[in-house]
């Protein structure tokens, strides 16, 4: 019986080591610029009065994240000069913690006479070599990002 015992708990001690060893990294903060270095509208429609632009961008990012962005995004400007914007961001070629991959956000904005700036949202959705793994949250005011990150077990 103390046999079982003994067995038991020592399957149960590598099972948890296992387990500890293939979690992900614990979140850890990450804080950086996002800067526009050019903008362009490749599409523009108005409809009830609201324009609706496609549009293209080239952003750096500096900080816990490093590299340039390629953004394509539908932007609505309403009526009342509220603006929404959504779309896809690439960082090619990126680094974070001296890994270097290319890492895909998406991207949600808002500009509104509340926020005065144009705040935004980015989420990984997905993360290639040196990168994979990768998930991260961030979010950006005024050209500076704040939010946190963790690597998956590859």
């Amino acid at each position: 019986m103390r046999r079982i015992a003994l067995t038991l708990a020592a399957v149960a001690t590598a099972a948890l080591v296992v387990a500890q060893a293939m979690s992900a990294s614990p979140p850890k903060q990450a804080q950086g610029t996002e800067v526009t270095i050019a903008a362009a509208t490749t599409e523009a429609r108005t409809a009830d009065g609201n324009l609706i632009e496609e549009r293209v961008a080239t952003r750096l990012l500096t900080g816990t994240f490093t590299g340039t962005l390629a953004s394509h995004l539908k932007r609505i400007t309403y009526k009342d000069g509220d603006r929404r914007s959504e779309g896809f961001e690439t960082c090619n070629p990126c680094e974070v913690e001296g890994r270097t991959g290319t890492v895909v956000f998406r991207f949600e904005a808002q500009t509104t006479e509340k926020t005065v700036g144009t705040e935004a949202h980015l989420t990984v959705i997905d993360a290639t070599g040196g990168l994979e793994g990768l998930h991260a949250v961030l979010d950006v005011a005024a050209n500076h990002y704040t939010g946190t990150y963790h690597f998956e077990p590859a």
